[in-house]
Parts: C-alpha cells; sequence; structure tokens
C-alpha cells in the first residue's frame, strides 16, 4: 500500500524532472520511468481489490465529466480536421485519465494526500531551480525546462503556479517544519516565476493569493496564532518578491494594461477568442486537436497574422474547448470545473464541523490551486494538460478522503480556534 502512493509520487517527479530534456538525462538508465510507476500502481489496484474498492470512481462526480471529455474526444475522431494528430491526443488523453482513476484510488486517506501535494511542491521546487540554471534568453524568457507537456515558458510557469497558494497556506497554518520547508521551496518557486516571466502565471498567483488572504482572515477554522503568522507571512512575501522581481520582470508586467496595443506582444489575445465563436459556428461539434491552429488562417483578422499561410493558436483553454470539442465539450469543461469546486465546498463543511483545520486548510489549497491554474490556463492552451487533471483529482480525492468515507486528519492541532465556528449543515 505504501509503495503503491510512492509510485504514484515517482510518477510526478518524473513529470517535473523530464529527464529526457536535462543535460543529466543520458547519465541515467533510459527507461520509461513513468510507465514503470503506473504499472506499480495499477497492480496495486488490481492485487489489493478490497482496499482500492472503498474509492469507488463514480462516488466523484468529477468522474462523470472527465469521462464525458473524453468520450467527446472519441466522437469526434471522424470529423477532426487533423485526424492523425486528434488521435494522438485521444489516446494521451485517455492514459492521463487512467492514471488520474489509478491515483483516485491510491490517495485514500489524509496522509498520502498531503504527501502527493508534497511531491508536487519538489517537483514545483526543481523547475525553479531549473530556470535559475539555465537563465532568461535574449528575449527575457527562459524556455524548455518545463515537465513533460509543459516545455514553453507560458505552460511551464502555469505548472508551478498552484505551489504559490499551497505555500501560503502552509506558511500560515502548517506545523513549524513545514512552515520552514514551505519557506525554503517557496523562495526557489518565486524566483522561478519571476525568471520565467509569464504574465498569465503572475496574475494567477495575485488573485490566488488574495483568495487565500481572504480566507486566513476570515475563516472560522483557525489556530490561535494564524492571524499573526498570515500578516507577517503576508510582509515577508511582499519583501522577497520586491527583492527577487527584476526591471525586466516588471516591465512586462506593465505590458497587462494594454490590451488594445496592438504593438505589444499578446495584447490582441481577446480578438483571437471571439475568433472561437466564428469557428464553432460553422463547427458546432468541434473541429479537433490544433483544429483552430489549421482555420486560423481563414478566421483571424489578416493584420494579426504574420503572413497569409501563418497559423495562430487561441490562446486560452475555454476558447480551445469551444473551437476543439464543440459547444458539448466546453459545457463538460466548465461542468467538471463546478463539479471540483462544489465538492471542494461540500469538504470544507466537512472539515469545519468538525473543527479539522488540517483538513479544512488542505482542501482550502487544493482549491485556491486548481483556481490560480485555471486563470493562468485562460490565457494559454491547455485543455489536455496534466496539472489541470492532477488538481481535478485532488478535489475528487479530498471528497472522497473526508466527506465520502469520513476520515480524520491524521495529525491533531490542539490550538484550533472554534469558539466562533458554526455547522454548516
Amino acid at each position: 500500500s505504501s509503495s503503491s502512493a510512492w509510485s504514484f509520487f515517482i510518477y510526478q517527479f518524473v513529470y517535473f524532472t523530464n529527464s529526457s530534456s536535462r543535460w543529466w538525462g543520458n547519465s541515467i538508465p533510459s527507461i520509461s520511468y513513468s510507465l514503470i510507476s503506473v504499472l506499480i500502481m495499477v497492480l496495486y489496484v488490481l492485487v489489493l481489490r478490497k482496499s482500492s474498492q472503498e474509492s469507488r470512481l463514480f462516488d466523484a462526480p468529477q468522474t462523470k465529466w472527465m469521462l464525458g471529455i473524453l468520450l467527446i474526444h472519441v466522437a469526434i475522431m471522424p470529423i477532426a480536421l487533423n485526424a492523425n494528430l486528434h488521435e494522438e491526443r485521444v489516446i494521451e488523453f485517455l492514459k492521463l485519465c487512467v492514471v488520474m482513476a489509478l491515483a483516485y484510488k491510491i490517495l485514500d486517506s489524509p496522509e498520502r494526500l498531503r504527501q502527493s501535494i508534497w511531491a508536487f511542491l519538489v517537483g514545483a521546487t526543481y523547475i525553479g531551480w531549473e530556470a535559475y540554471s539555465v537563465g532568461r534568453d535574449r528575449f527575457g524568457r527562459v524556455e524548455g525546462i518545463g515537465p513533460v507537456d509543459s516545455p514553453d515558458a507560458n505552460g511551464t510557469a502555469a505548472a508551478i503556479v498552484p505551489a504559490i497558494p499551497i505555500i501560503l497556506c502552509l506558511l500560515s497554518t502548517g506545523t513549524r517544519n513545514e512552515r520552514i520547508l514551505a519557506a525554503a521551496f517557496g523562495i526557489w518557486i518565486v524566483n522561478g516565476l519571476v525568471l520565467i516571466n509569464s504574465r498569465g502565471a503572475f496574475v494567477a498567483a495575485l488573485v490566488s493569493c488574495l483568495i487565500v488572504i481572504i480566507y486566513l482572515f476570515t475563516s472560522r477554522v483557525r489556530q490561535s496564532s494564524q492571524r499573526l503568522s498570515a500578516v507577517l507571512t503576508i510582509i515577508v512575501g511582499l519583501s522577497g518578491v520586491a527583492w527577487l522581481a527584476d526591471d525586466a520582470f516588471w516591465e512586462r508586467m506593465n505590458t497587462l494594461n494594454s490590451i488594445e496595443d496592438e504593438s505589444t506582444s499578446g495584447s490582441h489575445r481577446v480578438r483571437l477568442w471571439m475568433v472561437a465563436f466564428d469557428i464553432a459556428e460553422d463547427y458546432p461539434f468541434g473541429t479537433g486537436a490544433k483544429g483552430y491552429n489549421r482555420l486560423s488562417q481563414f478566421y483571424v483578422p489578416p493584420e494579426l497574422l504574420a503572413n497569409s499561410t501563418a497559423q495562430k493558436s487561441v490562446h486560452s483553454t475555454w476558447f480551445q474547448a469551444l473551437a476543439e470539442i464543440g459547444w458539448l465539450g466546453l459545457i463538460f469543461v466548465v461542468a467538471l470545473v463546478i463539479a471540483c469546486f462544489r465538492t471542494t465546498r461540500k469538504g470544507k463543511a466537512v472539515a469545519s464541523a468538525r473543527g479539522d483545520p488540517r483538513a479544512y486548510w488542505t482542501i482550502v489549497s487544493i482549491e485556491v490551486g486548481l483556481l490560480s491554474y485555471l486563470v493562468a490556463a485562460s490565457f494559454i492552451d491547455r485543455l489536455r494538460a496534466e496539472m489541470l487533471y492532477w488538481f481535478v483529482m485532488y478535489s475528487a480525492c479530498a471528497y472522497n478522503v473526508y466527506v465520502i468515507q469520513g476520515k480524520y486528519s491524521d495529525t491533531v492541532v490542539d490550538d484550533v480556534d472554534t469558539s466562533d465556528q458554526r455547522s454548516t449543515y
């Protein structure tokens, strides 16, 4: 059982390290470490069936919507404009769904769920270290250091930005050792985000931090020193950002307010988003993977194209879903996101009623981590990104552990303040 959990942690580590693209990749055996870890997970589910059956997939509302999205991908294979590419994406998405299903079966306790979140933080810290080691290119970005499916700068930043609200929660509500470790990780991750210089990730980090701060000061589930810790964390965090952020970072962030200025990079994205509606009008059932890109030369205004044969991306996961898997697909994606937030809301209600701060803040970190990724993904095409579905899976696991199975946190915090707590049942 323990080895099964470690097999998923190894899968997470392999995802982030992406050894095939690293300088040290040739010094280790050329085998599929992710495949081995997945096979161990499969063996666990098959051999220890009684244990794994306690976590039934369809008890989580997220499962039916993920299955629906997968089936829509399969259904539009005959009409996909890039048939071969779409088939590859369907197979990749199927594999992703299988891995997330196995992870749901395995992360069946509060401890394992938190350990997996820590494994994610380790991976994000590694990306921060890579950004520091490689440094910016002549365009002021850091490219090619990302995880397996997100090597580009924006995709890399989106993959690690959920770590920011998680670390903020840990710094304010974690144990002493957790706070020390979170602070160390946070320095590398924030520095990595500054070096990568992604505007979408910056917005995501800002929004998610504001939401966590609101939670920290308004939540009825808190530790006795939580608000003081939150104030100190905010002061130290702002000082750290001011210290790490350089002129190149602030110059790029200043372009956020120039959405109508066509002379700045990315400023015409809103117009590209609107094109997705035109494509959906002609292809209501979707165009398949990269369908928007293939049709862009016919739908995107000429002034937004480099030349008559150029292809453009839609630069938004929501509009990517509309263009690639149609109206029904977009509805399913939105329904999946709603299901995630509904289950985290129920989880927070249970944790609040029990006075269980460990469970409550674990769920908050998952919820805001997912939100931060969705904000970043609103500016890039990440419909089938692993990280999106990691946090979908985390929300389902939290619902399974705390609501369906009713498991308490394995570590009791004695100084929780429940004096003004009300039952949410």
